[in-house]
């Protein structure tokens, strides 16, 4: 019984003092802190991280798999060779950051700024998820496309050059200006975007899923006339 009762006093009064187990530790989510490149080592994958700022630091091979991201600071951060597989970004802005050979398997980005990145450089799309996502002037020349999901968001003058859009749903997006130049359309649902910019004298549509307003405007900007 004194055993008993030790334990029970034990786990008592660390309640009552303030001390946290392991477990507890472990849930208490990174808030409202502003790292410095001295504080890097402390970031842990699987994680929360919530209203932090990793403004313009040294972040390449981190691995931050699993990690939540809501309302942090990325901008111009490098993320060479980081690995974010499976993590969710919220109201993050990681506009100018560095993502050469970065891996973003899986990743959920909502309503995320991602303002003139350069994905080109060997990074890791696939599966990806974007929802409200600001995606202007980003560089995915090259970069495969496929099958991913972007729901929202605005890809002004972006460059898709030479992307792979097989089955890529590109749905209710600003795609104004976009560099379409020698993209692969097959089952490409480009359906409730701004087509703005897009002329079927420099793209082959083939392959293309648009509605029958969208077909009238791109006629129309080749001078035809569309009537019932």
């Amino acid at each position: 019984m004194i055993v008993v009762v030790c334990q029970d006093f034990v786990a008592s009064t660390s309640t009552q003092y303030g001390h946290s187990t392991a477990s507890e530790i472990k849930k208490m989510p990174f808030k409202d802190k502003h790292f410095t490149q001295d504080d890097v080592a402390e970031l842990i994958d699987g994680e929360m991280y919530r209203n932090c700022h990793f403004e313009r630091l040294d972040l390449k091979h981190i691995a931050l798999d699993g990690s939540t991201f809501a309302q942090c600071n990325f901008r111009m951060a490098d993320l060479t060779n980081a690995r974010f597989n499976g993590a969710t970004l919220e109201d993050c802005d990681l506009s100018n950051a560095r993502v050469a050979g970065a891996n973003f398997f899986g990743v959920a980005f909502e309503n995320t700024k991602l303002m003139g990145i350069n994905f080109a450089e060997s990074t890791v799309l696939t599966a990806a998820r974007f929802k409200r996502c600001n995606l202007d002037y980003v560089c995915f020349r090259g970069v495969s496309l496929a099958s991913l999901k972007f729901e929202g968001c605005s890809f002004v003058e972006a460059d898709l050059s030479l992307t792979n859009l097989k089955k890529t749903a590109l749905r209710d997006c600003d795609l104004t200006d976009v560099d379409f130049r020698e993209a692969v359309f097959f089952q490409t649902d480009l359906r409730g975007s701004n087509l703005a910019g897009f002329s079927l004298r420099k793209y082959d549509p083939k392959g293309l899923i648009i509605t029958p307003g969208q077909f009238a405007a791109l006629a129309q900007a080749l001078g035809m006339q569309v009537m019932e």
